[in-house]
């Protein structure tokens, strides 16, 4: 059927007026059937998986790119205590992506939807970038918890160490050093550590794993005047001291010395005699410091008294003092004519020529 055209540029097809503007009619060659422009595309790339046990799970599992108009990469952590999280990653609508972040701050079991230390927390970030969602929670400033140095967590030497999760992020150390040993750099026999969600140690001494030394006497031992004091390991735990004198000077105790030792005294560490109490008063056993150390006096011997002689002694009953015995008128002499004081440690008087005690018996024959 022909159309007629009218004044009012109004066409008629077929029984239908269609009445159109100079714009809207149609163009010379245009093809009524091309398509509209689409909306532009922002495409990124995004990171993806579902319900990963760890962010480098996740991040393993791969890429994506978004195919939507206006794309965000959603981040969502579900927490379940005990170190237990399930991670998802996909593409999303980045007005829907930014709702859910809001949610963070919706109330929950624990004041907030999102406590990423806490159980039952539900935690959701949305970002505009390529790849933009390789942390953990990006949104939060969060990174994926990794485990501390194993090295703190196995026995020390010289002490024991107690975790309550081994080197996993929370866990706590404890260590505590042997009888006679303290913890390096501390006054103390134990120490306490704890793994960061950053994988270091807190807790640290001097930037190093707690480590047990040996302890020390509070004083060393010195070497008396006229003596020598012998030290099995010096002021340390455990360490056996003996006391020499010089010939010709003894000890000023009633025989000999027993040795001293660095041991625990009422949870100090002091130094003590070891045996024979009967050699030093119970209120002198330990040494608190140097000033009750025995001491190396002249070796004396005990006053040479022979009934019915007459002595003559160089030195008196001092050390290497010689005595010339006579008996008086009546006696004689039996054994050596002269004894001198000597001996280590306890000297004694001993016979110069022969060995034995010299005696003035009565004169049978006088």
């Amino acid at each position: 059927m022909a159309a007629r055209k009218t004044s009012k540029m109004e066409t008629i097809y077929g029984g239908f007026r269609k009445i159109s503007s100079h714009s809207e009619m149609a163009q010379p060659n245009e093809d009524p059937k091309k398509e509209q422009p689409k909306q532009n595309k922002r495409e990124i790339q995004c990171f993806t998986c579902v319900n990963a046990k760890t962010n480098d799970e996740c991040n393993a599992a791969g890429q994506t790119t978004c195919q939507l108009a206006d794309a965000a990469c959603m981040t969502e952590v579900r927490n379940f205590g005990y170190g237990e999280k399930l991670i998802s990653k996909k593409c999303k609508d980045k007005n829907a992506c930014h709702v859910q972040q809001k949610t963070n701050s919706n109330s929950g079991r624990w004041g907030k939807q999102c406590q990423p230390d806490w159980f039952e927390s539900v935690c959701r970030c949305c970002c505009m970038n390529d790849l933009c969602n390789a942390a953990e929670l990006p949104c939060l400033g969060m990174v994926e918890e990794k485990d501390c140095d194993l090295a703190p967590t196995l026995k020390p030497l010289n002490g024991t160490v107690a975790c309550s999760n081994g080197k996993k992020t929370n866990s706590k150390c404890t260590i505590t050093c042997d009888e006679g040993f303290t913890i390096s750099g501390e006054n103390s026999d134990r120490a306490v550590i704890n793994c960061g969600g950053s994988g270091k140690w807190s807790g640290l001494i001097k930037n190093t794993y707690p480590k047990c030394e040996i302890k020390k006497c509070p004083f060393i031992l010195d070497n008396p005047i006229e003596g020598v004091t012998s030290c099995s390991l010096g002021e340390e735990y455990g360490s056996s001291c003996s006391i020499f004198c010089n010939q010709g000077y003894s000890l000023n105790f009633k025989e000999r010395i027993t040795p001293v030792s660095c041991t625990l005294v009422n949870g100090k560490l002091m130094w003590q005699y070891n045996e024979s109490p009967e050699l030093v008063e119970e209120d002198e056993r330990i040494l608190m410091d140097s000033t009750n150390m025995p001491t190396c006096e002249y070796s004396k011997c005990i006053e040479l008294n022979i009934n019915g002689a007459d002595m003559s002694c160089t030195d008196d009953n001092r050390y290497k003092s010689v005595c010339t015995i006579q008996c008086v008128a009546g006696r004689r002499r039996t054994g050596p004519a002269k004894q001198i004081c000597r001996g280590l440690q306890v000297p004694s008087w001993q016979g110069v020529d022969e060995i034995g005690d010299t005696k003035c018996v009565q004169d049978i024959d006088g």
